[in-house]
């Protein structure tokens, strides 16, 4: 046994050492051999790793370098070092000097297997998400971004009015037609659009146009042209053109970015553990012992309560229970978040896009999470003429969740104003809170001069306002219940004014549902107002239909619907019909929507019918189609609208008579290449990889659809291509025989290109010595079988085969 694992050794003259010698190979001395040995380490993983062993095998010496790289995520920093610095010159480490480092070790010498067991003692701690990170690796293929790509998507817009009595002329109405794509560049993209009217006075106007470049390790998107930013506290998002930069968290959607809890354990045995949030199980474990830190829990907003249940291999159990809060806007520790634009404002003047290049804008902000219970922030925003500052900060704990905002304006023209909001939350989503019972409480104060960025002169007419919500399921019937209220203190001549707000919700059998409404507004010295809003639908998942029902007694308007939503998201048609009684007039409406692989269209109908003999007739049918194109490596496709990314799926010459469905599911396809062209794939989420699919059920014999699963990872409005489809055509059938006659039963070989030495390909022969090969391409062939790999057979399948070829009898050459 030990021969297979002998690498080498010197020779000697002890005829203990010529044994040796005759069993394992040379000595390396009269006391030591080298070997390759196999190391389990923690029964987890299993290395071959170089040793120097003894003679009598009484001493073992392991290579350091291989042991210490398996060991790096086991041991404690301090241990690892013992083990580094307990290294010999010739980069050997003892197996004494492992023990001395706290880890047990076991050497089986029948065997010669080394299992090193880490106790929880001598581990370092190993971190368990449990959301976040990528998603399980996928067997297939993975695609990248082409480095340019680009798309367009239009919409058009036809009217037609058939009868009416208002201005407007019958007949077919001006048409407008919508464009907005992208074009990426190695990842700078240029985005934009514009719409074309006919008959308006600017027959083509532009619309937000703007360069992105997003950093995805450092999480930031950089932008110059119309601005998207976001603001916080008591900002105000003024449109601008200019430049901006600033973290986007979803650029790396798989990090955790709020805080989300962790907790530390240790295990001296083998374990299943349970993780339980709020009563309900969100993952099981089988963990080996050690030191273990579970983070990134799944969390509801408020109060949570966690266990973690732990099950060793005897039967014993043990919990351990701890409470955490979470608040979407907290921040976890360490973490930033930041926006800053700088730029001329915006003035939108008959739908057309100006700046006003005499003033400057900027706006910034940036939030830092101090904890993970404590999220501080501080933004500024301004312009020639107004300036804007503020601090936030959020809290969170068991008591329940605080939000404060101060700001103070500075304006050339007016006074120094003043603003701040105080927000309570309170949910307990634990078991405790049956009724699921919700609290939140805000007060907001704004000085009269007080203004963000852009608008008119400040003057505002409310000094204070007092909100607050609660809302619960009462008890078994059923019912979930809100009430809020509002109360404002007007100024100068403003009167205090609020509302109170009711509504009920019940799930009525299975598919019913009922709701009600209920307000009341007042105000000082003015008559209150009460209104009502009822709710009744009715919903068949089934049937794929739903109905609704309401009515406000506001307008006194009562409204029915009915909407079908087909099984298919592309290649279905959706209906809708409905009807509306208001106090002057009848509205009836009816629509159809079909989703296309290459298209969008809708079209409805609707009719205003005067209850009045002075009222408004008016019928009008409008059609909507959208479409897009696509380009990306080089090939181009018509598709229906992308939303941000997209993939462009391309088959070989060889398949261009098939049609091939791409993630077909349900009876159909979400994008297909057939006479129109390759498939596209018009909704994929920038930075999420998506698993794509090939299918193609009516492929003929022979021909090779390649990969059928692909990996997709999109960036930012980036094109993917996907090729799939080979060369290979043909399907090669034959018959072996020996020299005798007798055939070739149940055996296997090897068919082997001569044009492409690459690609080789197993087969076997059933009882009669049939065999058949599929997927190859026309070409030369050697065959060899296993039994007689010296006796090759030369064989050809001729140019544009397709389908079965068939060689007849084949005999083998005689040995």
């Amino acid at each position: 046994m030990l021969g297979a694992h002998l690498a080498g050794a010197q020779q000697g003259d002890d005829p203990l050492d010529s044994a040796f010698k005759r069993a394992f190979g040379q000595l390396r001395t009269q006391q030591e051999m080298i070997l390759e040995l196999p190391v389990i380490i923690d029964a987890r993983q299993k290395r071959t790793i170089r040793a120097r062993v003894a003679g009598d095998l009484s001493r073992v010496h392991l290579m350091s370098a291989p042991l210490l790289a398996a060991l790096r995520e086991r041991l404690l920093p301090d241990l690892y070092d013992w083990i580094a610095n307990a290294t010999d010159g010739e980069g050997y480490v003892p197996l004494s000097a492992l023990r001395e480092a706290g880890l047990e070790v076991e050497f089986d010498r029948s065997g010669l297997v080394i299992r090193l067991t880490v106790p929880p003692e001598a581990s370092e701690v190993e971190v368990i998400r449990l959301r976040g990170g990528r998603p399980p690796a996928f067997a297939a293929a993975v695609v990248e971004p082409q480095a340019v790509s680009a798309f367009v998507n239009l919409r058009g817009l036809f009217d037609w009015i058939g009868t009416t009595s208002s201005p407007l002329k019958r007949g077919l109405q001006p048409v407008r037609v919508d464009a907005d794509g992208a074009a990426n560049l190695f990842d700078w993209v240029l985005e934009g659009g514009f719409t074309a009217e006919e008959d308006a006075e600017y027959p083509w106007v532009r619309k937000e146009v703007r360069l992105v470049r997003d950093l995805q390790e450092r999480q930031i998107r950089l932008q110059a042209g119309d601005l998207v930013y976001e603001g916080t506290g008591f900002q105000r998002r003024q449109p601008m053109g200019g430049f901006g930069f600033g973290t986007n968290f979803d650029l790396q959607p798989y990090r955790v970015i709020e805080p989300s809890g962790s907790q530390e354990f240790t295990l001296d045995t083998p374990s299943e553990v349970d993780v339980i949030v709020n009563g309900r199980t969100i993952r099981s474990l089988q963990l080996l012992p050690g030191r273990y830190d579970i983070r990134d829990f799944h969390l509801g907003t408020g109060i949570n309560d966690v266990v973690i249940r732990i099950r060793d291999k005897l039967g014993r159990m043990r919990e351990l229970q701890f409470g955490l809060s979470f608040e979407p806007r907290l921040l976890a520790a360490g973490t930033s978040e930041f926006s800053f634009v700088v730029g001329a404002p915006t003035i939108e003047k008959e739908g057309l896009i100006r700046y006003d290049s005499d003033t400057f804008g900027y706006s910034l902000f940036h939030r830092y999470g101090l904890s993970d219970a404590l999220t501080v922030g501080a933004n500024v925003q301004g312009d020639d003429q107004r300036h804007m500052f503020g601090i936030e900060a959020v809290l969170a704990s068991n008591l329940g969740t605080v939000r404060a905002d101060v700001a103070a304006s500075v304006d050339d023209d007016t006074d120094t104003g003043y603003a701040g909001r105080l927000q309570y939350d309170y949910y307990d989503g634990t078991t405790r809170n049956r009724s699921r019972r919700r609290w939140t409480l805000t007060v907001v104060a704004r000085g009269r001069r007080f203004a963000g960025l852009g608008g008119a002169a400040p003057d505002n007419p409310t000094a204070y306002e007092f909100s607050g919500t609660m809302g619960q399921d009462f008890w078994s019937t059923g019912i979930r219940g809100n009430v809020s209220a509002v109360y404002a203190l007007g100024r100068r001549g403003t009167p205090d004014h609020g509302t109170v707000s009711m509504s009920l919700r019940r799930k009525l059998f299975r598919d019913w549902e009922i709701e009600l409404s209920l307000d009341r507004r007042f105000a000082s010295g003015e008559k209150d107002e009460e209104s009502a809003f009822l709710t009744v639908t009715w919903s068949n998942r089934e049937r794929n239909q739903t109905v609704r029902l309401d009515h406000d007694s506001t307008d006194h308007a009562t409204q029915l619907e009915w909407r079908y939503t087909p099984d298919r998201a592309v290649g279905g048609t959706g209906l809708s019909l409905g009807a509306i009684r208001r106090p002057a007039e009848y509205e009836y409406t009816g629509g159809a929507q079909h989703v296309n692989t290459r298209f969008e269209a809708e079209v409805f109908h609707d009719a205003s019918v005067a209850r009045e003999a002075d009222g408004l007739d008016e019928h009008r049918t409008s059609l909507r189609l959208a479409t897009a194109f696509a380009f990306a490596g080089g090939a181009f496709a018509i598709s229906r609208p992308i939303s941000e990314s997209f993939a462009l799926v391309v088959r070989h010459p060889s398949l261009k008579q098939q049609t091939i469905g791409v993630d077909r599911a349900g009876g159909g396809a979400g994008a297909q290449i057939d006479g129109f062209g390759p498939a596209v794939l018009p909704n994929l989420i920038p930075y999420q990889i998506r698993t794509v699919s090939i299918d193609a059920p009516d492929l003929p014999p022979g021909f090779d659809l390649g990969e059928e699963f692909f990996e997709a990872h999109p960036t930012y409005r980036s094109g993917l291509l996907i090729r799939v489809g080979t060369d290979a055509t043909a399907v090669l059938r034959g018959t072996l025989t020996r020299t005798d006659g007798q055939p070739v039963r149940l055996e296997g070989g090897t068919l082997s290109s001569l044009d492409d030495p690459r690609r080789s390909f197993s087969f076997f022969t059933n009882r009669k010595g049939r065999f058949s090969r599929g997927e190859l391409r026309p070409g030369r062939y050697e065959l060899r079988m296993y039994f007689a790999p010296e006796r090759p057979l030369l064989l050809e399948i001729p140019e544009g085969t397709a389908g079965i070829y068939d060689v007849g009898e084949l005999a083998l050459p005689g040995s």
